[in-house]
């Protein structure tokens, strides 16, 4: 093979190639508002809850194995009651394993689990309402005297999860909205942090703020900690705007009535409402 002999004094020769210019005729992409919000307000949830990593079940190892302890019950025989094997429960205890969601309801049911370690979903600006019907068996379900005949075979689901669902609709019947102070007096596990933020999220954070106040009027002063940060959270977010408690529907006439005839708790949260803890039953 013959070799071409290489010419002293030739130069390289270097090709430049042209660096490719940005399309300006493109039209910048836009971002709602809401997704900022509610992106935002996403990670300062999980930044509040770091310590204690929910992950996508809600329920976690320690509350797992706190439970079996108070039922009494070896791994074995927790294995049994939830059918699955002794090895696998063990990974779920031990947290190797995130316990299915299908599996948290059964051991909030078999080891007497707070119903406030259930799954509850991420932080969104689109909700819709939970039904009246499931939001009445939920409220049964977790024990609220009126509605108690109405929980036998539904699920129970996370309190914080029965409050947002409600608050949410923009008419809703006065007996459900009566059960919510029970809800928040009654469980003092709640998860606040999600709860307020959700509510931030949906701009309902007054008819929250107003619910609260009427929790802590049934509990007496002092006795929820937990409720009371939480209502300090929301005063720093209240919103001018007047609203209704879940009474959008409310016609001129009677809002000016109530404007004129409501307390001054829900003056101070700009809502329509002449719903007080006095008219609660389960307050007497």
């Amino acid at each position: 093979m013959l070799l071409r002999p290489r010419r002293c004094g030739a130069k390289k020769v270097i090709r430049h190639h042209p660096r490719p210019q940005p399309n300006t005729s493109a039209k910048p992409k836009t971002v709602a508002i809401s997704d900022v919000l509610n992106q935002i307000q996403k990670q300062q949830h999980i930044a509040n809850r770091a310590i204690i990593d929910l992950g996508d079940h809600g329920l976690v190892a320690p509350h797992l194995r706190v439970a079996r302890q108070k039922a009494g019950l070896s791994q074995h025989e927790a294995a049994a009651r939830l059918g699955v094997s002794q090895p696998y429960y063990s990974q779920l205890e031990g947290g190797s394993r995130p316990l299915p969601k299908d599996l948290a309801p059964v051991v909030v049911r078999k080891f007497g689990v707070s119903p406030s370690v259930l799954p509850l979903p991420e932080l969104t600006a689109h909700w819709s309402p939970v039904g009246p019907a499931q939001l009445a068996s939920a409220s049964g379900a977790l024990g609220y005297p009126p509605f108690a005949h109405l929980r036998k075979g539904v699920q129970k689901l996370n309190p914080a999860l029965v409050v947002v669902g409600a608050l949410a609709h923009s008419d809703l019947e006065v007996r459900i909205v009566e059960a919510l102070p029970w809800v928040l007096a009654t469980f003092d596990d709640l998860d606040v942090e999600w709860l307020v933020a959700q509510c931030r999220v949906l701009n309902i954070q007054n008819r929250l703020g107003y619910l609260v106040t009427l929790a802590l009027q049934i509990k007496g002063t002092g006795a929820s900690t937990y409720l009371e940060s939480a209502l300090e959270e929301l005063k720093k977010s209240r919103l001018a705007h007047e609203s209704t408690l879940c009474r959008e529907s409310m016609a001129q006439a009677e809002r000016n009535w109530v404007r004129a005839h409501r307390s001054a708790e829900a003056t101070d949260w700009a809502l329509l409402t002449t719903l007080s803890a006095d008219q609660l039953h389960y307050a007497a």
